[in-house]
């Protein structure tokens, strides 16, 4: 059996981290996409354990795969001794799913639950071989963009972040994917692209947006809990 990152043994992780199962995949009744115009992977600053009881995880998870053009995977932060190992054996932090590594995605969200996360942001970051600050990515880097209840106040993580979801995700997520696609297929720029994710209702952008920040209101995304019928 090889596990989902760059194909190593899961007899290697066995001998030298706890918990292997964590980073192996192909759960049972987990439906996992294998194509898509534009790849997704969901980060959950978090081990395993935590990130897959996450409801909020799951719902973005099937709402961007239910879309013919998205593939959305999965990513966690990984427990110290894989942490080591990975840095040891040069493995990249990669999709739960598929294998692909990190840094080979269109789009990479973060989830971000409580501060504490923030360390285990930039961790991940480091991982997957991203520049861990926004202005340091090249046109070839994934967009890195996070959401969640911490993304309210963007301030501590905004030299690190390309974009922030404010509100609800469940709408906001699916169009920051469309927009970087319609980007990417347009051949713009990552500053093209993040002007164009700042032009969406409930997204900040601290590249092109910071010098207003004093008097630039955002307004939170909210989903109806029951929606109108006709």
């Amino acid at each position: 059996m090889i596990c989902a990152l760059n194909g190593k043994p899961v007899s290697q992780l066995v001998r030298e981290v706890t918990r292997p199962g964590r980073y192996c995949g192909n759960e049972i009744n987990f439906p996992q996409k294998r194509d898509g115009r534009l790849k997704f992977l969901l980060c959950f600053p978090d081990l395993y354990e935590i990130g897959m009881s996450n409801m909020g995880l799951r719902i973005l998870y099937h709402t961007l795969n239910a879309h013919p053009d998205f593939l959305a995977d999965l990513a966690f932060a990984p427990w110290v001794d894989m942490e080591a190992f990975m840095k040891k054996e040069n493995v990249s932090l990669s999709g739960i799913g598929t294998g692909v590594r990190a840094r080979e995605f269109d789009v990479l969200g973060f989830s971000l639950q409580h501060e504490l996360q923030y360390t285990n942001v930039l961790t991940m970051l480091d991982l997957a071989g991203i520049p861990v600050h926004a202005a340091d990515r090249s046109d070839s880097d994934p967009i890195v963009v996070a959401g969640g209840p911490c993304a309210f106040n963007t301030e501590p993580m905004s030299d690190f972040i390309d974009a922030f979801g404010i509100g609800d995700g469940e709408t906001v997520c699916a169009e920051i994917a469309r927009t970087v696609l319609s980007a990417r297929s347009g051949g713009a720029s990552r500053l093209k692209t993040l002007e164009m994710l700042s032009e969406l209702d409930g997204v900040y952008a601290p590249r092109i947006q910071a010098d207003e920040r004093a008097s630039l209101t955002i307004r939170r995304r909210i989903e109806p809990i029951l929606k109108d019928e006709d």
